[in-house]
């Protein structure tokens, strides 16, 4: 889209960080090129674009290093969305392994029996050999993946550290889990699943189609995932006309600690989805006061609940679909996006309606259960992390590494035909980072540690 210069009037990205490699690093490019139009002065007049920037659960250090960026001089970009409003406004995504309860059922297999790796691995074996298939009599697919992986790290949960960061204490300093055996480890296991039939290889390069044809019929027994995902997927395709194979969490998976998972999130988001502009745009008052409606109570509720005595109807002030629309939205989700639903979720920010009790599948038996296993845990303290990105190398660091895609690296190390061929390209991403300057960052963290313990890592 920015090499062709053929920008919609408004995007919707995400805008995780500004640093090389990262999405963010595209749209600040963007930006300081020109392509990007500046809102600074444009939105002030708009009162419910202004609170996103206060209110919503965004951190200082993300306002500071992204959403103000010292390269814009002073200027801003982009609007954040897709915050909570409160800390109870933070969705808990509940990621986990999600297995077919039919196939638990037929083995016999309770879904919290499955809590660590070798269990993992004895599950995906017995449904190999268990002549398992789908809807249309395929065979199943034991484990696999939505689009290009996502998420083949629940796969990894037993080799997790428990840690918030990638950062680990051995030996009485702090260093990149990259260094461990651990990552060798975590590695090797996906490996040996590919290698044995136990996982599906084509899953990480498969696009959302591919990887929908698979789901809609049962195909995949064993996949990685966030629960609204795939709940929201399932529950107008598969559960319609076979329920008994909904996908149920595993686990809880314990980490190398023996604990339980949690969704670690600060308080105040380190990263968003963002709203940015074409600096072409012809008329960016209505673009932006049409953000600012959608923020508003008002907006908020149309863009939720449609029309009152059309779609909804209120029960003591609270909003709630008539029979027929919540038929429409758990059967039909085409009729339902093509009456409007579905698309204000891409401009809001700040978002309070969680209070308003809004989303029904929240008391979902599948999601509460999930919630449970993979519980949201807020800290508020800076963490390795932070103090990494204050080191005044860092930058000349993100640019020698950013060459080099360790997530395109991995997949290859689980594809790898041994192995040693597999371990050669963990050595080889490790040889890349003491080039870049690694064990000099290495050390000012763990210097800046001995002054601060209460470093989150």
């Amino acid at each position: 889209m920015f090499a062709s210069g053929d920008l919609p009037d408004i995007t919707n990205a995400p805008h995780w960080n500004t640093n090389p490699g990262g999405e963010g690093e595209l749209i600040k490019n963007a930006a300081v090129e020109g392509l990007l139009l500046p809102l600074k002065n444009l939105i002030q007049k708009y009162p419910n674009i202004m609170r996103l920037y206060e209110i919503g659960a965004i951190s200082q250090i993300y306002k500071e290093r992204d959403i103000e960026h010292p390269d814009y001089n002073g200027e801003i970009y982009v609007i954040p969305t897709q915050t909570g409003r409160t800390k109870e406004d933070v969705t808990n995504w509940a990621y986990n392994l999600f297995a077919r309860s039919d196939i638990l059922e037929a083995l016999n297999i309770k879904p919290e029996e499955v809590n660590s790796t070798e269990a993992i691995y004895d599950l995906l074996v017995k449904i190999k050999n268990g002549n398992f298939t789908d809807i249309n009599g395929k065979p199943v697919i034991p484990g696999g993946t939505w689009h290009n992986g996502w998420s083949y790290g629940e796969f990894q949960r037993g080799f997790q550290t428990g840690n918030v960061t990638g950062w680990v204490m051995q030996d009485g300093k702090l260093i990149n889990g990259i260094f461990t055996q651990n990552e060798i480890d975590k590695a090797l296991f996906m490996r040996k699943l590919v290698a044995e039939g136990l996982f599906d290889p084509e899953c990480f390069t498969q696009t959302d189609t591919m990887a929908k044809e698979k789901m809609i019929t049962g195909r995949v027994a064993v996949f990685g995932c966030h629960y609204p995902n795939q709940y929201g997927f399932f529950k107008g395709t598969l559960y319609q006309t076979n329920p008994e194979m909904k996908y149920v969490p595993l686990g809880p998976i314990l980490n190398q600690k023996g604990e339980a998972p949690a969704q670690i999130e600060r308080v105040g988001r380190t990263g968003s989805p963002v709203l940015f502009f074409s600096k072409n745009i012809k008329d960016p008052d209505r673009a932006l006061a049409f953000v600012d409606y959608i923020n508003s109570d008002e907006g908020l509720e149309l863009v939720t609940f449609g029309i009152e005595g059309k779609h909804y109807t209120k029960e003591n002030g609270v909003p709630k679909f008539t029979e027929e629309w919540k038929k429409i939205k758990d059967t039909d989700s085409n009729k339902f996006k093509l009456e409007g639903f579905g698309l204000g979720g891409s401009f809001i920010g700040a978002d309070p309606r969680k209070g308003w009790g809004w989303e029904e599948d929240y008391m979902e038996e599948g999601y509460v259960k999930a919630r449970e296993i993979n519980p949201l845990k807020f800290i508020d303290y800076k963490t390795a992390d932070d103090v990494v990105n204050t080191w005044p190398g860092k930058a000349a660091y993100d640019e020698k590494m950013s060459t080099t895609n360790w997530g395109d690296e991995l997949k290859k190390a689980y594809l790898a035909k041994s192995d040693e061929e597999a371990i050669a390209i963990i050595e080889a991403q490790r040889k890349r980072m003491i080039d870049a300057g690694y064990l000099e960052m290495e050390k000012f963290l763990n210097e800046e540690y001995a002054k601060d313990p209460k470093i989150i890592y």
